[in-house]
């Protein structure tokens, strides 16, 4: 198992801003009124009481001169700006301090915004040992546009622990999670006791956790976890990436888990035991490693799973289930693509290891993986409308369902099939070299899903995979040179990216087109062409040192035709 890298060293480069300021005032007690931008040295716990309230403007700067808290029993109105950010370090030549705390009885209306918390340890006894940024215990702040980095929790929530928030709805959004560590669970969040928080847009990297949870431990909550980039965590048992228990209806949209690390199981996600409700959709699960489940792994107790429209790619599992293994749970796994996922023993996309679960199979494509799905025992999956091809290991191994990958008729679309409609073609896809997944007009796949499925937005029949073939543009399945399928938008490199990427496109002939770059919530950033090109292979850059990170999308139209492209940007 390989080691984890440092992300940039930057944990260390703001730990010596404090001996590029001096201190001016000395504070400690309650806090209350308005704290002026000005640098304070903390030399004992501040709090702000439950009838008090504190605003602290743009640029205020705390240094913390030993083991002190934050506490926040009222109300806090803590803002800064994109150009002037409020800092909380340790002071010089102190090792760390003791973290902000949002009190049970503090406001709902609590705002962090445009902060640096960075060198927070937290310990003590319950639930003060979680948290070593942030400890957020029975109520509902908003936390924005902020940095958590280089804390420390002796428990949970190595940067921020939500714990005990039954009626409220935590917000976290558009931060970064940097480098924190846990002794037990949650490296960069942890998620306990909470109904439904909303993390979005949260950048989470290069945390670590003794056990479970190296980017986001969740137990008996219910979060909403939207656009956000969970790569390069790390844990000793369980999920990497995410961990979650006794979870009742984790929602997770448009995520990015890559190169996430755990020693044991799931080395992207994990669902553990009494998992209930969860959705995984429109996800990219990319290069995490495990001993198994390196993509996804779902646990031995749990109902009502789903993962869709997810693309699961070059995981690695140093035993079983490269892609995904299933340990018991029911739900289902529907339009994904598992491509170049390996597994050291068996099950290189995908191994089930349960006798009586049930979790049905169907629109996915299994293509060159180091083998195909194995399974253990005698399953009740239902295993339908997919496409296998270019599994050197074999398509299917060990306790194979009946006549499954015998060519016994043909589909809806005329093509040779098992009893199970799984057809046994090549999907050919725009450019799987590159990282394209699109399928080409002519693939086998279109249309090829369950007729009984919801259809594609383009009205038609579901195609199998993650992304579905657009007909509405009038392009026949089966074009001739020339015609608008041979338009090709080429897969960004590098991507992930930072600053810049470029994309490549090829044009049959000479035409007018249009190159724009659309934020996740369908807003247009920048134009990169808008007219004619030369026939021939045309490059553009995209820059994009002035936008934060988060997942943004390249669109190319030519006349009917278009194409969409994910970029993920990593600062």
């Amino acid at each position: 198992m390989k080691h984890l890298n440092s992300l940039t060293g930057f944990c260390a480069f703001i730990l010596l801003l404090s001996n590029l300021t001096i201190a001016q005032v000395h504070i400690s007690g309650n806090l209350a009124g308005v704290l002026e931008d000005t640098s304070y040295v903390v030399d004992g716990d501040i709090y702000v009481l439950e009838a008090d309230s504190l605003v602290i403007e743009p640029g205020a700067e705390f240094y913390f001169s030993g083991d002190y808290e934050f506490e926040i029993n009222g109300y806090l109105y803590c803002v800064g700006t994109d150009n002037d950010s409020i800092i909380f370090v340790p002071d010089t030549g102190v090792p760390y301090w003791g973290g902000i705390c949002f009190e049970v009885n503090s406001s709902d209306s609590n705002r962090l915004s445009y902060v640096l918390v960075t060198g927070g340890y937290a310990d003590g006894n319950w639930p003060y040992y979680s948290g070593g940024g942030i400890l957020c215990y029975a109520c509902s702040p908003t936390i924005s546009n902020s940095t958590i980095t280089g804390n420390y929790a002796t428990m949970s929530g190595g940067g921020i622990a939500l714990y005990d928030d039954y009626d409220g709805s935590v917000v976290i959004r558009d931060c970064r999670i940097w480098e924190n560590e846990a002794g037990y669970s949650g490296g960069g969040i942890v998620v306990y006791n909470t109904t439904s928080p909303l993390l979005e847009n949260l950048d989470i990297q290069g945390n670590i956790a003794g056990q479970f949870g190296g980017g986001i431990e969740n137990g008996d909550a219910s979060p909403d976890i939207i656009n956000c980039n969970i790569s390069k965590n790390y844990c000793g048992l369980g999920g990497g990436g995410f961990h979650s228990w006794t979870d009742w209806g984790t929602y997770m949209q448009d995520c990015y888990l890559s190169e996430n690390i755990t020693d044991g199981t799931g080395g992207g996600v994990l669902l553990d035991f009494k998992v209930y409700n969860v959705h995984i959709q429109n996800c990219t699960v990319v290069r995490n490693e495990a001993e198994q489940g390196g993509g996804i792994a779902f646990g031995p107790d749990g109902d009502d799973l789903t993962v869709d429209h997810c693309l699961i790619e070059d995981n690695h599992a140093e035993l079983f289930g490269g892609g995904m293994i299933c340990l018991g749970a029911d739900g289902s796994v529907y339009n994904c693509t598992f491509t170049n996922n390996t597994a050291d023993s068996l099950g290189g996309a995908y191994y089930s290891d349960w006798e009586l679960h049930s979790l049905p199979f169907y629109n996915n494509i299994v293509y060159g993986n180091s083998d195909g799905m194995y399974f253990e025992r005698t399953a009740l999956d239902s295993v339908l409308y997919c496409d296998f091809y270019d599994n050197p290991g074999g398509n299917f191994l060990g306790v194979i369902p009946a006549n499954i990958g015998i060519l016994s008729t043909t589909n809806l679309n005329g093509d040779s099939c098992d009893v199970y409609s799984n057809i046994y073609l090549d999907p050919l896809f725009v450019d799987p070299s590159s990282g394209d997944y699109h399928l080409q007009g002519s693939s086998p796949c279109i249309d090829a899903g369950d007729p009984l499925s919801p259809y594609d937005p383009d009205n038609t029949i579901a195609d199998m995979g993650v992304f579905y073939y657009d007909q509405t543009t009038g392009i026949e399945k089966k074009t001739d040179i020339g015609s608008p399928e041979v338009f090709i938008l080429h897969p960004a490199y590098p991507n992930p990216f930072n600053p810049s990427t470029t994309l490549n496109f090829t044009l049959p002939t000479a035409s007018h087109l249009n190159l724009s770059i659309y934020n996740i919530q369908g807003r247009l950033l920048t134009t990169l062409v808008d007219g004619f090109r030369d026939a021939g292979a045309h490059e553009v850059t995209f820059k994009a040192a002035d936008i934060p990170s988060g997942i943004y999308f390249a669109i190319m139209e030519i006349g009917d035709y278009h194409s969409v492209q994910k970029l993920v940007l990593l600062k």
